[in-house]
């Protein structure tokens, strides 16, 4: 069982290797609205401390002869919670708190793709809670294995500047978000899914749609006389900003071709 453990390790590392940085780092267009139903978390905090990375060799990796494991954090102070109070207090063992600090987490891809924070930075964070397996030396110098909850967040994690933030999106993670009605990405023409909710269309390879994301929300569809053509869910109507921001993208992409 060990051998074949690590032949699988060595197998998915080398094929990790093969796959081109820039195609291993790249993102599929997500929609705010989907990460605040998906993940576990949304909260509001400021990044208080520098980056703290910890490089860990391990027998494994001695053996395998590949780079150690890196774990990364970043300390935030919490300001709000949106989503996942309750989870979030399980993992550090706090009851109640206005303010608070924790630790956010790198994901392993998103470290070696050079993700970041800045520190004293305000951001919107949407993100998972994981449980890992970390290897840690005892007080005898031998390994030991220890599964612990963590905050994580990865390159492709909602992550936005708080002053960048949309008033839609504002007002999406206040209570406007219905998880009933899910945005649904179409690449180049192909839907992932059928179904009910708000269709996005967007290039894989082109541009992404930034006036979507920032000022549009799925919501449920407003009730039709004619039952047979009746929707479940239906895009918010173009606002002023949503307008503006096509004219600009349009203008922008003309002078730049």
């Amino acid at each position: 069982m060990r051998i074949l453990q690590l032949s699988a390790i060595f197998v998915l590392y080398n094929i990790a290797l093969l796959v081109d940085e820039t195609t291993a780092c790249k993102c599929m267009a997500t929609h705010p609205q989907n990460e605040f139903c998906k993940n576990d978390f949304v909260l509001r905090g400021t990044i208080i401390s520098d980056r703290n990375e910890k490089k860990i060799e391990t027998e494994l990796t001695r053996q395998l002869g590949i780079p150690p494991l890196t774990y990364v954090h970043y300390d935030a102070l919490v300001s709000r919670v949106y989503k996942g109070f309750k989870k979030i207090s399980k993992v550090i063992g706090m009851q109640d708190s206005f303010l608070f600090r924790i630790p956010i987490h790198i994901s392993q891809s998103a470290a070696m793709c050079g993700f970041g924070l800045k520190k004293n930075t305000k951001y919107l964070i949407m993100g998972r809670i994981v449980t890992i397996r970390k290897v840690e030396e005892n007080s005898n110098k031998k390994e030991e294995i220890k599964e612990v909850e963590q905050l994580q967040v990865t390159h492709c994690s909602y992550i936005q500047e708080l002053h960048e933030v949309s008033k839609e999106v504002r007002r999406g993670i206040n209570g406007q978000y219905n998880c009933d009605c899910n945005v649904q990405p179409c690449y180049d023409g192909y839907c992932e899914r059928q179904g009910e909710g708000c269709k996005w269309h967007v290039q894989w390879e082109g541009p992404v749609d930034e006036c979507t994301i920032r000022h549009k929300t799925c919501k449920p569809a407003t009730k039709s006389k004619n039952r047979s053509t009746q929707k479940k869910c239906e895009w918010t109507e173009d606002t002023e900003r949503y307008n503006k921001c096509v004219k600009k993208t349009k203008l922008t992409n003309a002078l730049e071709n």
